[in-house]
């Protein structure tokens, strides 16, 4: 079944490379290759390799189909090293409309079919490729959205919404093709250019988890009962919405020279999870049960920007989202009548060496970027940007599980530790870059594990070339 589904991709993708002739003389084609290597520490006793290897050829084309019609496709291929992994997906391939009306106000609607990404406005909740549908009415003001699409065909290597622990399991399951079957939506609305140049951004997204009831852990069930069954692992049907509220726009900054932006933004997370709460009615008084999820995420950043002296840029921001300091893990380990477990679809981890991802998780991030030969002659040595970030990481309930193994969930300890990064990058040619980056994370003897490194690096040597 799964050879036949990707034959079938491979057969539509080829068909529309050879697509009617009356289009081709419009084909616009091109693509990359990028690749990584890392070397990182690894703690004594880990079965992690210490030396990974990425590579990425990625091929795209897009070709008008009439005078408000495109096809727009892109398809990927990865190479891991240390473990080997070979990977291949279709990661666009939408027909879109872009209308233009000659009267009223509405400058542009968009529509696209097909196999699209949805992102959320601010990139904390959920970045994954689906097939759905998406529209877009854009005014001079004003921006209207909506989304949908399902994840269950995408390759599980290209996939970014494993979410629960039944979602970890497939990750790990060879005989496993796709991601996980869910349902994503969203909604939006911005308003743009507003007093003194503000933005406003409010959005709704949401997730359904589709798999099979009664495939998962039952309601009523004993932690037991769940061991005893061999055809049964832990997790439930995890279920998500989130509110979303951005504020965004230039600050005035006086006789300050260069540009001053902030962005604020609050999302609220609710939802269902399967829980282990106590039940004196259950043998061992505890059983699963759903419970509502009530969490929070708010983030809060200022960039500063001075082309003129050395290419500077300059940030600070602080991201909280709120843990739960009773929980048995992570990943659906809510024990309480309440998860206040902040759970995104996409996860995005803060910190080269660290990433910790959101979710009990407080960061304080620094950043510093210039281009020190950016008057230089030299069209080699004008590119050159070095940039350094600095993180610290805290737990947001004091204590409790976090998103990193080397966090101990038995401590009390708040401070987790810090990091600081240094990336150097170039781009002598608009076609070809390459980049050096590391990093050492300074961890919080308090706060780990027996075992783990208090001080943890990684090296990585990046460098894309595009045609």
């Amino acid at each position: 079944m799964i050879r036949q589904k990707r034959s079938v991709c491979v057969l539509v993708f080829a068909a529309l490379l050879v697509g009617p002739s009356a289009t081709l003389f419009a084909l616009d084609w091109g693509g990359s290759v990028s690749g990584s290597a890392t070397v990182r520490s690894v703690a004594d006793g880990s079965d992690e390799n210490a030396f990974t290897s990425t590579d990425r050829l990625e091929f795209f084309l897009n070709t008008p189909l009439g005078a408000q019609w495109t096809l727009e496709a892109q398809a990927a291929a990865r190479l891991d090293l240390n473990p080997l992994l070979f990977a291949a997906d279709v990661e666009r391939l939408y027909l879109q409309r872009l209308r233009r009306p000659n009267q009223g106000t509405m400058s542009e609607f968009v529509t696209r079919w097909g196999r699209q990404r949805i992102t959320d406005p601010g990139g904390l909740i959920v970045r994954q490729v689906v097939d759905g549908a998406s529209f877009i009415l854009r005014y001079p003001q004003l921006e209207l959205a909506m989304a949908a699409g399902y994840t269950g065909f995408v390759n599980k290597e290209f996939t970014s919404a494993g979410m629960s622990l039944r979602d970890s399991n497939d990750a790990a399951d060879s005989s496993v093709y796709f991601g996980p079957a869910r349902l994503i939506g969203q909604a939006r609305a911005q308003l743009r250019n507003l007093y003194a140049g503000q933005n406003v951004t409010v959005a709704f997204t949401f997730q359904d988890d589709l798999r099979d009831p009664q495939s998962v852990v039952q309601p009523g069930q004993t932690r037991t009962e769940v061991i005893d069954d061999q055809n049964l692992d832990f997790g439930g049907l995890l279920d998500t919405q989130y509110l979303q509220l951005i504020l965004d726009g230039p600050i005035p900054k006086g006789d300050l020279p260069g540009s001053l932006f902030y962005q604020a933004a609050y999302v609220l997370n609710l939802g269902s999870t399967l829980s282990l709460v106590d039940d004196d009615a259950a043998q061992g008084g505890q059983s699963y049960q759903y419970k509502p999820i009530l969490a929070h995420l708010a983030k809060a950043e200022v960039q500063y920007f001075l082309p003129s002296f050395l290419g500077t840029a300059a940030g600070l921001g602080v991201t909280f989202s709120s843990g739960d300091r009773t929980a048995s893990g992570y990943t659906e380990g809510n024990t309480s009548t309440t998860a206040t477990m902040f759970t995104p679809i996409s996860a995005g981890g803060s910190g080269a060496v660290f990433g910790l991802d959101s979710g009990n998780a407080t960061i304080l991030e620094l950043f510093y970027s210039i281009r020190p030969l950016q008057s230089h002659a030299s069209t080699f040595l004008n590119t050159l940007q070095v940039q350094t970030s600095w993180y610290s990481f805290f737990r947001s309930a004091g204590e409790g599980p976090v998103s990193s193994p080397d966090i101990d969930t038995e401590t009390s300890a708040a401070y987790l530790g810090s990091e600081l990064d240094v990336a150097v990058r170039m781009r002598p040619f608009s076609d070809f870059g390459f980049g050096i980056s590391g990093g050492m994370f300074f961890g919080n003897s308090d706060a780990l594990v027996d075992g783990a490194d208090t001080v943890d690096f990684l090296v990585r040597l990046d460098a894309s070339l595009s045609f």
